[in-house]
């Protein structure tokens, strides 16, 4: 009988999804393949998931493992039980407790048995003439043993690292929460100078308006920062959604240009676009690509030199579409190329350009592509400027159209010429 809470997980040793085979509606974007089956469990419940899979490792198969699972609603109980398969481990989860016969049975109502002796796991490990639940050790040679010794200490690790991710999430949210205080504030402070720049210039002497114009380019500043703040909180909180659909990406490049157009003019830099379609047609979220296309071409500018070049090439294959964002400036030190997506880091020396970052830009963006099953690298050298290069996989039913030309110049790109 299947039930509206049912779960049906294939896992590694170490607890990582392979294979959704059931979930609830409510854990549709939680549950998914490449996530830890610990992470759906309430906190004071995820160790017992590992205890769980420390049981499959050494016994074979467990049978009703009662785990607090964190629904929508509220935390709710569901009795877990699983078997060894040749590849890891099969776990499922309901609302009510299974006997040895029940728990066979949906298993192999479930996969066909293709994971190939449920029956005969089952058999050797859970149950004796009495009906009873009773476990017999697998593996008694020595190399079975040092197996299982290391599939253990495996999960410690698995362990130990969601706990940390745990606490470095609860940072974030005391730290969004402290932030979001300081929005209003800053917001009233932005209004009131525009305000007066706008209604009371005529009043104001040159150094005042310099002055209240400083006070607006702050506010906007702060804000951007704020902003930023949150979202990086929500992100490390795990609540990242990407919502797809069919966008032009080349249309997206093009509008990130045009936006940092005047940006680019006030230090007489210079885009070379070379694209190779003038439509490219990929899923995507239009609105979380934008932000990191317009996150690197704002880089890009504020550490180039006045007067520089900022090349932006666009690659597609059948399973990949790479964008890369080049510039020219001094570069990034190479011992901050390792630590240049985490938070609070800065791309380069603030000091040496026009203009400094809020240090959450690329760690956004990171976590922006990654939710996109794609990668984000940057090679860098110094005195030779960076590039940062995103890869986003090619769904199908991309489109692309034949190739315009290489090299644009910024005023036709920026008008879509």
């Amino acid at each position: 009988m299947v039930g509206a809470l049912d779960i049906a997980v294939c896992c590694r040793w170490d607890g990582i999804v392979t294979e959704v085979l059931r979930k609830p509606r409510s854990l549709e974007d939680r549950l998914l393949v490449g996530v830890s089956l610990a992470s759906i469990a309430g906190a004071s419940s995820r160790p017992k998931v590992f205890s769980l899979l420390r049981q499959l490792v050494d016994y074979g198969a467990a049978l009703d493992w009662e785990v607090e699972i964190a629904f929508e609603n509220g935390v709710l109980p569901l009795f877990f039980s699983g078997c060894n398969t040749s590849s890891g481990v099969l776990i499922i989860g309901s609302a009510k407790s299974r006997s040895v016969a029940e728990l066979n049975e949906e298993l192999v109502r479930m996969t066909g048995d293709k994971t190939g002796g449920i029956q005969t796991t089952l058999a050797k490990s859970l149950a004796d003439e009495n009906g009873e639940t009773t476990f017999s050790t697998f593996g008694t040679d020595q190399l079975a043993q040092l197996h299982n010794e290391l599939l253990r200490t495996q999960l410690e690790l698995v362990e130990k690292n969601l706990a940390l991710e745990e606490q470095k999430a609860e940072k974030f949210r005391d730290l969004g929460m402290a932030v979001h205080g300081l929005r209003n504030p800053a917001s009233s402070i932005l209004a009131a100078t525009e305000y007066l720049i706008d209604d009371a210039r005529e009043g104001l002497k040159d150094e005042q308006m310099t002055l209240l114009r400083g006070i607006m380019e702050s506010s906007l500043f702060i804000l951007e920062m704020i902003d930023e703040v949150l979202q990086i909180s929500t992100i490390e909180c795990g609540r990242l959604k990407v919502d797809l659909a069919p966008t032009d990406l080349i249309l997206l490049i093009n509008r990130a240009l045009l936006v940092n157009q005047h940006h680019a003019d006030r230090k007489e830099i210079r885009f070379d676009a070379g694209l190779d379609s003038s439509t490219l047609i990929v899923d995507l979220d239009p609105v979380k690509i934008t932000q990191v296309i317009d996150n690197l071409v704002s880089n890009a500018i504020n550490f180039s030199h006045s007067g520089g070049k900022i090349e932006i090439r666009l690659t597609a294959t059948e399973n990949m579409v790479s964008v890369s964002v080049r510039d020219e400036g001094l570069g990034i030190p190479s011992d901050q190329l390792g630590t240049i997506f985490d938070s609070f880091q800065s791309s380069g020396n603030g000091k040496q350009f026009s203009r400094a970052g809020t240090g959450f830009g690329l760690a956004i963006s990171r976590r922006i592509i990654e939710g996109h099953g794609g990668t984000i690298q940057v090679k860098s050298q110094s005195g030779k400027g960076s590039t940062f290069t995103v890869n986003l996989p090619m769904r199908s039913g991309a489109l692309c159209t034949p190739p315009v030309k290489a090299v644009m110049s910024e005023r036709r790109l920026a008008m879509g010429a």
